[in-house]
């Protein structure tokens, strides 16, 4: 393999990715804040996670080299799958340790919104948003597939 062809693509995802964490150096000051305080500087959480969205970016495009158009589709819901199950698993968690002794029911919400906005180590969204990518490729494909299938037939080649 042309060595220019693999380190040129693998260059620029490096550069984005140190271009995202260079974000924490905007002045955005502490945006998020609730009855629980506030959270970390503004300019670090679009630092991480834009990270994190750049970090995941190449996963459709190594699973669509590696793997058959049919399995798309299942990796892209296996990956949305994960992303829900943690989003869940921290809306349980909150639920038990800080609904009842720290904050008011009305606050639950916000909480959990303040607590997937605030948690950059795991990339919840970025999962969630790179298993939807996946899965809309699988379905075009399986689309496309099902569309060119009647009019070979039709034509009498295959």
């Amino acid at each position: 393999m042309n060595v220019l062809k693999l380190s040129v693509p693998l260059l620029a995802w490096a550069g984005a990715l140190y271009g995202g964490l260079q974000l924490n150096r905007i002045e955005l000051g502490h945006t998020i804040c609730g009855p629980w305080g506030c959270g970390p500087p503004s300019s670090a959480l679009l630092a991480l996670h834009s990270f994190w969205f750049v970090c995941l970016l190449p996963v459709p495009f190594v699973i669509t080299k590696l793997f058959p158009q049919s399995d798309w589709r299942r990796f892209g819901f296996g990956i949305v799958t994960i992303a829900i199950v943690a989003i869940i698993g921290i809306g349980i968690y909150d639920y038990f340790h800080f609904q009842k002794d720290i904050l008011k029911p009305v606050y639950a919400w916000q909480r959990f919104l303040f607590r997937i906005a605030t948690l950059p180590d795991f990339p919840i969204v970025q999962l969630g948003v790179t298993g939807w990518i996946m899965s809309q490729l699988g379905r075009r494909e399986l689309f496309v597939e099902s569309i060119e299938s009647p009019q070979v037939a039709a034509t009498g080649d295959e």
